[in-house]
């Protein structure tokens, strides 16, 4: 069922709804590993927060995925609005290299270093690195309608 069954078929409304597609398909099945993760730790009796799923970088992965598929539709998309293509299109090769070096750092501290304050540091750059990457992916599938 489509959302807008009345409405004439224009870019806006196969935008909206591949977009909608993307966010269920792409990002969320995406984040599948970490919920399944989740439940391995609970049923062994081992999650003890939400960032002991996501302290090794998980969601920078994730975010490089989404980028990478955005950046995909967005760059074999026609010539209208190229100029705020290449905007948005800037932003998220910008955000899947900031996610992609992050991830490389952050692998390389050893579990043993990691402290406390060091893991909220890595969650909390890594939810908004994965939320600006939904951002710019989901503008990327929209644009990529044009």
């Amino acid at each position: 069922m489509e959302i807008y069954q009345n409405v004439p078929s224009s870019p806006l409304k196969k935008g909206t709804d591949k977009t909608i597609r993307w966010l269920l398909f792409s990002v969320l099945m995406a984040l599948l590993p970490i919920v399944f993760n989740a439940l391995s730790f609970e049923v062994r009796g081992q999650l003890n927060s939400f960032s002991q799923l996501i302290s090794r970088g998980e969601l920078l992965l994730i975010a490089t995925a989404i980028c990478t598929a955005a950046i995909g539709e967005l760059f074999v998309s026609g010539s209208k609005l190229r100029i705020l293509k290449a905007i948005i299109g800037g932003f998220t090769v910008m955000i899947l290299t900031l996610a992609t070096a992050y991830f490389v750092d952050i692998s390389a501290i050893p579990l043993s270093d990691m402290q406390l304050e060091t893991k909220t540091i890595i969650v909390n750059r890594s939810i908004l690195i994965f939320e600006c990457s939904v951002i710019f992916g989901g503008c990327c599938t929209l644009l990529s309608e044009y």
